[in-house]
């Protein structure tokens, strides 16, 4: 639902409970995200025609907590069944408000994912980049904080940066080890030519109870002649 507020600015769900937001600084909730404080998933989340733009008029520490709802399928933690949000500071989020004109008990349902367009910003309602504290940009997927379908967010570079190896590069052949093995690194491939190892790894005492172990296991599985059957039977009846 789109309406207007009070200043004529289009906004999302102004008669209704239902709002759009964006997740505010993750210095600004530190403690609930690093599990020092607080409890449960919650995020702060600057919402669009509720809060203003002004943060002289309410800092984003005294912003209201959103709770998140999980799908049926992320668990609630019952019996360990459970997943992680994967929201980030600056995340544009979908959600409502519980305790309807009240406006004060928000819950985060969804996550609009970003795109490679994204400009970040200062301001309360632009977005911010996902890396902050202990967070940084790996090797493979570099900075990379796209969710669309033109950038598949699993897809390393053929050469990571800063990785110090060129995995294009064409590896020489340890023949050294191959001999080691029985196989003839410059001879065509032949089926058994990899020698079999030497022993079994286990010493003589070793051994020794191996065998005693796998005898008395044959033993308890053996089945029961009819004459053995028949001497226990008479033995009962003594």
């Amino acid at each position: 639902m789109e309406s207007n507020n009070t200043d004529g600015i289009k906004f999302f769900g102004a008669n209704s409970n239902e709002w759009i937001g964006i997740v505010l600084s993750a210095e600004s909730q530190k403690e609930q995200i690093q599990g020092t404080g607080g409890f449960g998933c919650r995020y702060k989340v600057a919402i669009m025609g509720h809060h203003p733009t002004d943060q002289a008029e309410i800092k984003d520490e005294d912003i209201t907590y959103a709770l998140v709802q999980f799908g049926v399928c992320d668990g609630s933690g019952a019996a360990n069944k459970m997943r992680t949000p994967r929201i980030s500071q600056g995340d544009v989020v979908r959600g409502k408000f519980l305790d309807g004109s009240g406006k004060q008990q928000p819950i985060i349902e969804g996550v609009l994912g970003r795109t490679s367009g994204t400009r970040y910003g200062k301001g309360r309602f632009e977005s911010k980049t996902g890396f902050w504290g202990g967070l940084k940009p790996g090797n493979l997927l570099e900075r990379d904080e796209a969710n669309e379908t033109s950038t598949p967010p699993c897809v390393p570079k053929a050469i990571p940066k800063g990785s110090g190896s060129d995995k294009t590069a064409k590896r020489e052949t340890d023949k050294e080890s191959l001999k080691a093995a029985g196989i003839d690194p410059d001879g065509e491939p032949k089926v058994g030519e990899v020698k079999k190892p030497e022993g079994n790894g286990l010493t003589a005492e070793e051994q020794k109870e191996f065998e005693e172990a796998a005898a008395f296991e044959a033993a308890l599985n053996a089945p029961v002649t009819d004459e053995e059957r028949a001497n226990v039977d008479a033995n009962l009846n003594q």
